[in-house]
């Protein structure tokens, strides 16, 4: 009977020591890519895990990979990542604490001790070190030299101190972001950024500066001092503030989720179906989408709950209805939105010029394929994912 090391060297894959890598029974060989390399210290698990051609894994420091989808020359240096997928040219240092819902996009990055769950980066964009960066989708920029970026040591803050985690923040947008062609969100190192938080294309904060609001104009740049005076007030951690922003924002969010999803089940799956690896990576990704869709429903779930817990406190805003009216009207916006999860679709047609592009195009290059798109085909691509991200916001406002 032949040994792991052999099976996998008849493949193409390069064990540099078997002795110490440990892969699970549960793991297909056959879904583990030529010309891959596993340096010693690596330990592979589920069956799940299909990783492409090219990747190196565990280069700096030993790797933990559970029922992860890796693309072709995946760079995974140390650390730990499960059930999260990584296309093409997707790259983390060591160190790394990957858990589930996280999605990096082609030649998304981050380097060493990055923490990230229910995590989106989309092509490009690339973490500094020493960041915790969870519950976030972000885009913004044209290639690897003009890329979108958070600098190091930098906080998504995701926990509210009313203990609920309706805190999602959106950098960019789906219907614009997947064309490859704004201008990259810079956050400055050292800074942070307190969900749920909607943040433009073009924006940059300077290193240092928390971000407590939205920025939804293009183009700004939010400075300011480092230390910030401290006060000592009178506060019900039990009390919400600002309800109607929070509750836009995660609209937002949702409609963003399944636009890109939509964009997923339309113009990537014609791209990806035929290599294996690639098919692999988009049915991981379809599934992180649809956690992290579950994610955000189960997170208002609790926010209703904290909601009917605040209504007859002392100090609540007896004038401000909006927390009375979405506790009554959220089962309603629950139930539409869970349907259109369920049914993988939202009702909306694609454009004719999409389908026809991808009827006409060669290969299966992701990048490449958007990058030659025609302007009028962007435009109506762009306006037919913003009419799911405004049917979704629609649902909440009706």
């Amino acid at each position: 009977m032949e040994s792991t090391k052999d099976l996998l060297k008849k493949n193409g894959v390069e064990l540099l020591d078997p002795h110490n890598t440990y892969i699970a029974a549960d793991v297909n060989l056959e879904q583990i890519a030529a010309g891959t390399v596993i340096h010693p210290g690596c330990r592979i698990s589920g069956a799940a895990t299909y990783i492409g051609p090219e990747c190196v894994l565990g280069r700096e420091s030993p790797l933990t990979l559970e029922n992860c989808q890796l693309g072709a020359e995946v760079q995974l240096a140390g650390g730990y990542a499960a059930g999260a997928t990584f296309l093409n040219g997707a790259a983390c240092g060591s160190a790394a604490h990957i858990r589930p819902g996280t999605l990096f996009e082609e030649q998304a990055s981050a380097a060493h001790a990055v923490g990230l769950k229910q995590t989106i980066l989309m092509p490009f964009v690339t973490l500094g070190s020493l960041i915790n960066f969870c519950d976030v989708m972000m885009c913004g920029g044209t290639d690897r030299r003009n890329h979108g970026e958070v600098g190091s040591s930098y906080i998504h803050f995701n926990y509210a101190p009313q203990q609920h985690k309706a805190t999602p923040s959106l950098i960019g947008d789906v219907p614009h972001g997947v064309m490859l062609d704004q201008p990259p969100v810079f956050l400055g190192g050292q800074g942070g950024l307190v969900g749920p938080a909607r943040i433009s294309f073009g924006t940059i904060t300077a290193a240092g500066v928390i971000c407590r609001r939205d920025i939804t104009q293009p183009g700004k740049l939010l400075a300011g001092g480092t230390v910030q005076r401290s006060q000592l007030i009178d506060y019900d951690p039990r009390l919400f503030r600002d309800t109607k922003r929070i509750i836009t924002n995660n609209a937002v969010f949702l409609g963003n989720l399944l636009a890109l999803r939509e964009w997923y089940r339309i113009v990537r799956r014609p791209l990806m179906k035929d290599v294996a690896f690639l098919d692999a990576c988009w049915k991981g990704a379809m599934e992180r989408l649809d956690e992290a869709l579950n994610e955000r429903l189960r997170q208002l779930d609790k926010l209703v709950d904290a909601f009917s817990r605040t209504a007859n406190l002392p100090g609540h805003k007896a004038t401000d209805e909006t927390q009375t009216i979405f506790i009554r009207k959220w089962p309603n916006i629950r139930s539409a939105i869970q349907k259109q999860v369920e049914t993988e679709t939202t009702g909306i047609t694609p454009p004719t010029n999409i389908q026809a592009a991808l009827h006409n195009t060669k290969g299966n290059d992701y990048v490449t394929f958007i990058r030659e798109m025609n302007g009028e085909s962007r435009t109506t691509a762009t306006k037919w994912l913003q009419s799911i991200v405004n049917g979704t916001t629609g649902i909440f406002k009706a």
